[in-house]
């Protein structure tokens, strides 16, 4: 089984800010892209990495990629004008079995995490980690509480979401074509009909969305990098 490690890097990221990518913000130096790239290559031995990415920010991603004294080789994918048509064109470049698509700005994973997410996605039609809502759901309208939602059942899905390349490539392709909005790969398996497995995530395997959370990044780094 060949393995694929693929990182949709193109995405803006206003919600964090509109100087700096989150992906470039520097934590002691280095980008967060480099972060991520260097715990999940410490978890696994990928076959290969791709990482999508727009024009502008090919010498950037070259200048991290050198930074890391990898193993593996490296391709880089055009980045498209949303997540999926980014990660669309990844699995166009890649050539394993076997996909795990990780968020550029997820730096916290663990190895039980990618190790559990692999063997479900080879044993079902694909896997993702995700954790269950602990606490009561609201739905509101207009800011006003309009009932309370069961959270039997429910999760927050998480990255690195594992999928046999080619089922997930007929996946999207069969979102696009319907005229489907998919925010992650696992959605596009949903609307094809494709069995997904759900493992448990942990809790610190955060995205990084808005600067306020570069203050449990700081806690956390130590802990995953030393």
């Amino acid at each position: 089984m060949t393995v694929a490690l693929v990182i949709p890097a193109a995405g803006v990221g206003e919600r964090f800010s509109k100087e700096i990518k989150k992906q470039f913000y520097l934590i002691d130096g280095k980008p967060v892209l480099y972060f991520t790239l260097k715990k999940m290559l410490s978890l696994y031995k990928f076959d290969e990495v791709i990482l999508g990415i727009n024009d502008g920010d090919k010498e950037l991603v070259h200048g991290i990629i050198s930074l890391l004294h990898a193993y593996v080789p490296f391709k880089t994918a055009s980045g498209g004008d949303t997540r999926a048509r980014t990660v669309m064109n990844c699995l166009e470049a890649a050539s394993s079995e076997l996909v795990l698509v990780h968020d550029a700005v997820r730096p916290f994973v663990d190895e039980r995490t990618v190790a559990d997410v692999i063997a479900k996605a080879w044993e079902f039609d694909g896997a993702i980690p995700a954790v269950k809502i602990r606490d009561t759901v609201k739905r509101a309208e207009n800011g006003i509480i309009a009932e309370t939602v069961d959270r039997e059942g429910l999760y927050l899905a998480h990255t690195p979401q594992g999928f046999k390349r080619n089922i997930l490539k007929e996946a999207m392709n069969a979102a696009f074509n319907g005229g489907f909005s998919v925010t992650d790969e696992a959605s596009a398996m949903e609307l094809f009909g494709k069995s997904v497995y759900i493992v448990p995530s942990a809790p610190d395997n955060i995205k990084i969305t808005y600067t306020e959370d570069i203050q449990t990044v700081n806690m956390l780094k130590s802990k995953y990098f030393g």
